[in-house]
Formats: C-alpha cells, sequence, structure tokens
C-alpha cells in the first residue's frame, strides 16, 4: 500500500509537470502578452494615466506630513 501511495504522488507530480510544459508552450510569449494588453486598453487611456502621474509633483523643500499610523 506505502509503495502504492509513493507511485501514485509520482505520477501526480509528473502529469502535473507535463500539464505546465504544456500550458507554457501555449501561452503567448511575454513581450506579444504585454503588447497585446496596451492595444486592448487603447493608446488613449494610457497616455492619459501618464499625463495625471506627471502632474503630481513633491516639493522637497517641506517637511513630510506624518500619516495618522506613523509614529515620529
Amino acid at each position: 500500500m506505502m509503495f502504492r501511495t509513493i507511485e501514485q504522488q509520482r505520477r501526480l507530480v509528473s502529469d502535473a509537470q507535463s500539464m505546465t510544459r504544456k500550458a507554457k508552450r501555449r501561452r503567448m510569449p511575454t513581450r506579444e502578452r504585454s503588447t497585446a494588453k496596451i492595444l486592448e486598453q487603447g493608446i488613449g487611456s494610457t497616455s492619459a494615466n501618464a499625463s495625471m502621474q506627471q502632474a503630481e509633483t513633491v516639493d522637497y523643500t517641506k517637511p513630510a506630513t506624518a500619516y495618522d499610523v506613523e509614529q515620529w
């Protein structure tokens, strides 16, 4: 019974490895996925997010404001 269980575990691991390899082969390369995601979102929304990020500037001459959870 113990040997049968060990064989089942080995088979389970082997099957999982082969399924993972198959899934990775079918998947698009990383670069193509990132490009497809950008195209799905649209170029206009990406440039709007970039302009919002550029609007925030930090004034380093002022002291940092502490949040309620911070202890100074």
